[in-house]
């Protein structure tokens, strides 16, 4: 999912890694990236009404996060419990530009 209008819209996939006897190892997530002229809060308010019309449930909140670069960046993450599933989305502005990034993928 891509907030409407967006530009420069990238497709990113994490692949998963193997348990072991130590660890259970990582499920694999696939999201998108991309630009927007609109405001974070706009963009977040647009993913909340469409998952929440989809029987997401908004679980965390980071209004004081930062992107690994440093920009200060607020994220929101939902979960679907019964499906296991997870939806992650973080967005910081650069310049007149919102960024944001997406992450879906399984709980388990």
């Amino acid at each position: 999912m891509v907030y409407p209008g967006s530009t420069d819209v990238h497709t990113n996939n994490y692949g998963g890694s193997p348990g072991n006897y130590v660890s259970k190892g990582a499920v694999a997530v696939t999201g998108k990236s991309a630009v927007t002229t609109h405001t974070q809060l706009e963009v977040l308010a647009y993913f909340s009404r469409t998952l929440a019309a989809d029987g997401w449930k908004q679980t965390q909140e980071d209004i004081r996060a930062a992107t690994p670069e440093g920009l200060p960046a607020h994220w929101v993450a939902w979960d679907k419990p019964k499906l296991r599933l997870s939806y992650f989305v973080e967005v910081w502005t650069v310049g007149e530009a919102t960024k944001y990034y997406t992450q879906f993928g399984s709980n388990e």
